[in-house]
């Protein structure tokens, strides 16, 4: 819901497009919310031949804001070990 944090839920199966076709992924005005970041996670463990990530960081949010994202979402764990995250 736009405004407001909600609880990610991890589909039961990873659909086989998210396994096996997705290269690239973008996320357009990313709050740094729990629900964001869970499926966030969600994507670089499942899609197996991700390429680039890009992630758009709410302009709203502060510098401080926009570093905690970034050292956040560096860290988790990827699927696919070349996958590059873009943060503007």
């Amino acid at each position: 819901t736009k405004g407001q944090d909600s609880k990610w839920n991890n589909p039961l199966h990873v659909p086989d497009c998210l396994l096996v076709h997705l290269k690239t992924f973008c996320l357009k005005e990313y709050q740094g919310w729990e629900s964001e970041k869970e499926f966030v996670g969600y994507i670089l463990q499942n899609a197996r031949v991700l390429e680039t990530m890009t992630i758009y960081i709410a302009s709203s949010l502060d510098l401080d804001a926009h570093l905690q994202i970034r050292r956040n979402l560096s860290t988790l764990q990827r699927s696919f070990q070349s996958c590059h995250i873009v943060f503007h």
